[in-house]
């Protein structure tokens, strides 16, 4: 079994680290393989608008890390979202998130 938790706080050792810790700790107690992933370290772009003519279409996301998180998301058992109470703690969720949609191709 696999579990990842993607930590949206850019405050490493805060509460939200520590919570995802005590979480990793227990499934790895329990046997499974653990990883945590700090969204703020990554460079994952939002969804950008693109020219009306598709065959000038660049996909200026395509070298970020969207496709590498996503790969490691598809293939976790247990997946835990580690985001600040506050209102700006689901900035980097939101944006991973946001990418998750039908139209996106993990090849």
């Amino acid at each position: 079994m696999k579990a990842l938790a993607l930590i949206g706080s850019p405050r490493k050792g805060g509460n939200t680290d520590c919570l995802a810790d005590a979480f990793l700790e227990g499934a790895a107690e329990a046997g499974a393989e653990v990883e945590k992933i700090y969204l703020d370290d990554l460079n994952i772009r939002p969804i950008a608008e693109v020219c009306d003519d598709f065959s000038m279409r660049v996909d200026l996301r395509a070298d970020d890390d969207w496709r590498k998180v996503m790969h490691k998301v598809i293939e976790a058992d247990v997946l835990v979202w580690g985001a600040p109470g506050r209102r700006t703690g689901l900035g980097r969720p939101r944006l991973l998130a946001g990418r998750s949609g039908p139209d996106e191709v993990l090849c």
